[in-house]
């Protein structure tokens, strides 16, 4: 259990590819066989997941946004003598 603390403190630099050969291996290895650090493995990846959709979601959102703000500037523009 111990162990558990060290690798799951990787799991995230892990999923985002910032851990350099060894330790990712390291973890790897460890994932194999701890179920407790599988399931986190897991909850970080739903977790990661639905933020990268909700942040697409409000992307999407504030771009809609901003453009019918702009079209209805331009045409107030044209339509003033």
């Amino acid at each position: 259990m111990r162990e558990c603390k060290l690798f799951k403190k990787l799991i995230l630099d892990y999923l985002e590819g910032q851990l350099n050969s060894e330790d990712q291996n390291l973890l790897g290895q460890h994932l194999g066989i701890c179920h407790s650090c599988q399931k986190e493995l897991e909850e970080f990846k739903t977790t990661l997941e639905v933020l990268k959709k909700e942040t697409r979601a409000r992307a999407e959102e504030s771009m809609g946004a901003d453009f019918l703000v702009e079209v209805r500037s331009k045409i107030e523009k044209k339509s003033k003598p």
